[in-house]
């Protein structure tokens, strides 16, 4: 699954015309499948959770499960790839002309002991917690990751030489063995430029490398924290204008229709708390995913041909967990409920919801 993950909106030109395969994965498939994915509505590409989206939607595809077997194939494939006998100076440069990479060391998360995430407030209380970082290979040309890796603790420097060579070698499929022409390393990787110098210095030209100088690390910091902040405000102005159409046609008893645009908020909800970088902008966003997933719910259990409360209860109970301080969360999972002839369990949630209303943490 994981070469799934990335970006396929660069399938139209980095790789040779007469492969038929790309990375192990059918260039015909793979173009069929991003023809029917609906581009990504901010930057009108294919991105990377438009393509996940689509093939969770369309399991029973045959075309989605057979590329799902060639890239299962194929990841194994790259797991096999051995990097210290790969012959590193017999590549030329990346397809892409001019291309440049991005070498970047983030931090991602706390962690337990069995790798679950833990909230920074509570972790003094959580027996071995440990930082996860990400490494991660930024093509900066199209912006897609050619390899992603997690790491608990700061890695070594043998960890990140490695990292870098199967950037090189064995990249997420459909990208293949390849150099750019230029490789910039962030200035947090300072510390192992020793190891990494020696192997970066014998690759061929044209290629070049260097490390982000302070002032250059701080420019693509405000750039990422800008572009950050402009995304998450244009997806949750879309979803609220998704959001209001779902209102309409639920008013008009268009369960269709409004089920269709209460799905397209979420999508953009989920796009915006990707994007979110303040705890406030996380916690607005959680509440209004609450918010649209109880007014879904709604609209499959309105009157008539076509009720889905099984789809309601779902919904509901999915918004109870993005926000337990939502009421209606609570009413949508007890009507569908009873609905479906769950009496004891409506009564139930009826109970957590007067629990709430009495300590006043309801909304």
């Amino acid at each position: 699954m994981a070469p799934l993950t990335r970006p396929f909106k660069s399938l139209h030109s980095p790789y040779p015309r007469n492969e038929e395969k790309v990375g192990g994965l059918d260039r015909e498939l793979l173009l069929k499948i991003s023809k029917n994915v609906r581009p990504n509505a901010i930057t009108g590409h294919v991105e990377t959770e438009d393509f996940k989206r689509y093939m969770f939607e369309h399991l029973d595809s045959p075309d989605v499960q057979c590329l799902l077997s060639q890239a299962n194939l194929a990841t194994q494939g790259l797991k096999d790839v051995d990097v210290s006998r790969f012959d590193f100076t017999s590549l030329g440069p990346a397809v892409v002309p001019k291309s440049s990479w991005w070498i970047k060391l983030s931090f991602a998360w706390l962690v337990d002991a069995e790798g679950r995430t833990v909230d920074p407030e509570v972790a003094h209380t959580v027996p071995g917690v440990q930082q996860l970082f990400t490494l991660s290979c930024h093509d900066l040309g199209d912006d897609v990751e050619r390899l992603v890796q997690d790491v608990h603790g700061l890695p070594k420097s043998s960890d990140v030489l490695k990292f870098i060579q199967r950037c090189i070698a064995a990249p997420f499929s459909p990208f293949l063995p390849a150099l750019p022409n230029f490789l910039l390393l962030s200035i947090k990787l300072q510390p192992h430029i020793a190891t990494l110098a020696p192997f970066l210095d014998t690759l061929p030209a044209p290629f070049a490398w260097k490390v982000e100088s302070p002032r250059l690390a701080q420019t693509f910091g405000n750039i990422s924290y800008a572009g950050e902040e402009f995304r998450f405000r244009a997806y949750t102005l879309l979803s609220q204008k998704a959001k209001k159409a779902g209102d309409d046609a639920f008013g008009a008893k268009d369960r269709a229709v409004a089920v269709k645009a209460y799905g397209e908020a979420l999508d953009h909800l989920d796009e915006a708390m990707r994007e979110s970088h303040t705890e406030e902008q996380e916690q607005n966003t959680k509440r209004l995913i609450a918010i649209c997933l109880s007014d879904r719910a709604a609209a499959y259990m309105l009157e008539g041909e076509g009720m889905e409360p099984a789809l309601a209860l779902s919904d509901a109970e999915e918004a109870e967990e993005a926000d337990p301080s939502h009421l209606k969360a609570y009413h949508r999972q007890a009507k569908a409920l009873q609905l479906l002839g769950e009496h004891g369990k409506a009564r139930e949630v009826i109970k957590r919801a007067l629990k709430l209303t009495k300590t006043g943490d309801s909304k």
